[in-house]
C-alpha cells in the first residue's frame, strides 16, 4: 500500500465520486465500460508488484490501481455498496459464475507492499 502525498492541491481523504477506467479485459466491469462512477474513501492506494493483475485504474492526482484480481482474489478500492446502481452490477458481476475474473493476461502472484506505506 502507498499513502497518498499531499502535494499542497490533493484533498486528503480521498472522499467522493470518482470513475474507474476497466483495464485488462476483466468480467469484474461487464456492463460498466462507460461512464460508471463509485465511491471512494480513502488516503492509501494498493500498488500491486505485477500490473496485470490491475483491472481497474482512478485518476486522483495521478492514476491508480482501484481494482485488482490475482487467481480468485478480488480487491476494490472504493465502495460498491454505497455506489448505487453501478456497485449494484459489480457486485452481481462478482458474484456470477458464469462471468471469468481472472485477468486475460493471466497473471499470477504476489502483490509487493510499498515501503512508503511504513513511512511516519
Amino acid at each position: 500500500m502507498s499513502g497518498m502525498k499531499d502535494d499542497g492541491g490533493m484533498r486528503l481523504p480521498h472522499m467522493g465520486w470518482n470513475d474507474v477506467r476497466p483495464v485488462g479485459g476483466n468480467g469484474l466491469f461487464r456492463g460498466l465500460e462507460e461512464g460508471a462512477r463509485f465511491y471512494f474513501l480513502d488516503s492509501y492506494y494498493f500498488a500491486p508488484g505485477d500490473q496485470g493483475q490491475v483491472v481497474g485504474v482512478t485518476d486522483y492526482y495521478g492514476e491508480y490501481a482501484s481494482a485488482v484480481c490475482a487467481g480468485n482474489v478480488v480487491g476494490v478500492q472504493f465502495h460498491p455498496e454505497k455506489s448505487h446502481g453501478w456497485g449494484i452490477r459489480l457486485l452481481k458481476n462478482f458474484a456470477d459464475p458464469q462471468i471469468t475474473l481472472v485477468p486475460s493476461s493471466g497473471a499470477t502472484g504476489q502483490a509487493q507492499i510499498d515501503a512508503d506505506y511504513f513511512e511516519g
